[in-house]
């Protein structure tokens, strides 16, 4: 399927409705064909049976892939996984956080996922500004990715990506999430958590694909005060309450300062920038992205099957 198809077909997070594509192209087949399905982005249990039943996939057989080298499953141990709280609300027109992707725009190509096409204007506005070139340049470097673009324009912005004196910054929605093969991003960066691990997954594939090109590959997430107070209410994890010295050398535990993230026009985000899936909240939670990814999804232990 051509690259410039496949992003338009795969453009649902929810875990059925982006295989119902394969639903209406089996149904053209027989039932005796032996059907084989890969993924690396499908929780095991619940949800696999779920998807499974969809597509009419029943009595199947699941094989994992066995570990080998530092590739196996979903796992990629090259690349670093780093979580950051941002430093102010995601509806904002600063974006303080995101400076350093402008300071390292000549050795580096991006690109920023935002939940949606205002977030990512937003930000777009922001890296603008701080850009120095003129604005035919800045046109061609730093490009915004949704479907509100012409497929012109879209399709031109993949070209210049593909060039290396072309594109190096894409803004960009769930519409970049599968289906693009970029072989030289140093980096991906998530601002405002996916909805789900499935989606966190499929984007942070994008960086790194061809390790010849790109030597040290980062996905950097950038989340609210408020989904981490709600990944820790959904799961029972109490916060930590902050501690402070007295003048005899004893520690006290001093509560945390309750803090109401604003948004441009001063008043506080929307709630459902702050809802998190069961999935989504586990990840944010944990001490070890990476460890908790494996239990989520299973992955064998690197270095092979006992």
């Amino acid at each position: 399927m051509p690259n410039d198809f496949r992003y338009e077909v795969w453009n649902r997070s929810d875990d059925v409705g982006v295989y119902q594509q394969i639903q209406y192209v089996r149904a053209r087949f027989e039932s005796s064909l032996l059907v084989i399905a890969m993924t690396a982005t499908l929780l095991p249990g619940d949800q696999s049976d779920r998807v499974c039943n969809f597509i009419g996939l029943r009595g199947y057989h699941t094989v994992q892939k066995r570990a080998r080298r530092d590739r196996e499953s979903n796992r990629r141990p090259e690349i670093q996984l780093i979580f950051r709280v941002l430093s102010h609300g995601i509806e904002s027109w600063e974006f303080s956080d995101l400076r350093w992707i402008i300071d390292n725009m000549e050795r580096k190509k991006t690109i920023i996922f935002c939940t949606s096409i205002g977030d990512g204007f937003r930000i777009f506005s922001y890296l603008w500004r701080l850009l120095d070139s003129p604005p035919h340049v800045r046109g061609d470097r730093l490009r915004m990715y949704n479907a509100l673009n012409w497929p012109d324009y879209n399709l031109r912005t993949r070209e210049l990506m593909r060039k290396e004196e072309g594109c190096r910054i894409i803004v960009a929605t769930d519409i970049l999430m599968v289906g693009i093969d970029f072989p030289d991003i140093d980096d991906v960066v998530i601002v405002g958590h996916p909805p789900h691990t499935n989606d966190y997954i499929q984007k942070i594939g994008r960086v790194g694909r061809d390790r010849a090109l790109v030597s040290n590959p980062r996905r950097t997430t950038y989340i609210t005060g408020s989904a981490v107070t709600a990944a820790r209410k959904q799961l029972g994890v109490a916060k930590q309450p902050r501690q402070r010295k007295t003048e005899g050398g004893a520690t006290v535990k001093k509560p945390a300062a309750k803090k109401h993230k604003m948004t441009a026009k001063g008043t506080t985000s929307k709630s459902s920038k702050s809802s998190v899936s069961q999935s989504m909240a586990e990840l944010i939670v944990s001490n070890c992205k990476t460890s908790a990814l494996d239990r989520l999804y299973k992955n064998p232990p690197l270095g092979g099957f006992p």
